[in-house]
């Protein structure tokens, strides 16, 4: 019975870190798209720097993804 309880936590842990990896996946190939198919223009300026929609998909992604790498 202990085994049964140890692979439903495996496994909804497991479950967690697919969904977290889709949703990055997801923010990278928009990105991807944003920067070759659309040419957005930048959203707002940080310092005279431009912030682009690609930046932000991008930098959602690696939030997503970057805690346990780090």
């Amino acid at each position: 019975m202990a085994m049964t309880e140890r692979f439903r936590d495996v496994r909804k842990g497991l479950g967690r870190e697919i969904g977290l990896a889709s949703v990055a996946g997801v923010l990278i190939v928009l990105s991807l798209l944003f920067e070759h198919l659309f040419h957005l223009s930048p959203v707002f300026f940080v310092a005279t720097y431009p912030i682009t929609p690609q930046m932000v998909a991008s930098l959602l992604s690696l939030s997503f993804t970057g805690a346990p790498i780090i």
